[in-house]
């Protein structure tokens, strides 16, 4: 699952960093839209359009973390954990077993649309230093995604009733 999120991520990734070229000739050509991103305080049209595609890969990879983040409720309530518990496991050790593999999905997700937006932007441009930049760029959404992920945990542990609100929350 997290392979077909992250290669997913990418491609949109890829996308959005291919067009970053043209943003700047499309502003040139169509005033009122150059209008309207200095009303908005774009100092540099090009990095407005990119921090607009990033949120919306980050989105998109919280939408994996909170899925990720609810699959423990899943497991509890399909019966998968209650085996797995009576093996001797704790259900702390569970728990942070599954949140480990939020995190790092998380990270490989965010990090495959900002890898994605960043080569298809250095290549466009011939800057190999926009990979960097736009890789790092989308893992700083990692505290929000994470945020997402211990609100589904805390509704899990709490409330397991009310947990689908966990998409609320991102929504």
């Amino acid at each position: 699952a997290i392979a077909g999120w992250a290669a997913g991520v990418f491609v949109v990734g890829v996308a959005l960093g291919s067009v970053g070229r043209e943003v700047q000739e499309l502003i040139e050509s169509i005033p009122e839209l150059a209008d309207a991103l200095d009303i908005a305080g774009a100092a540099d049209p090009v990095d407005a359009f990119f921090g607009t595609a990033l949120l919306i890969l980050a989105l998109i990879a919280a939408g994996f973390t909170v899925g990720s983040a609810l699959r423990l409720r899943g497991e509890e309530t399909a019966g998968h954990a209650e085996a797995l518990l009576a093996t001797g496991l704790s259900r702390t050790r569970w728990t942070v077993g599954g949140l480990l593999v939020t995190l790092l999905g998380t990270v490989l997700v965010l990090g495959a649309g900002g890898f994605g937006a960043g080569l298809a932007h250095a290549v466009a441009t011939g800057d190999a230093g926009q990979l960097p930049r736009l890789l790092l760029s989308a893992l700083s959404y990692l505290p929000a995604a994470l945020v997402l992920a211990g609100v589904a945990v805390l509704l899990t542990g709490w409330a397991p009733r009310l947990t689908l609100a966990s998409w609320a929350v991102l929504a």
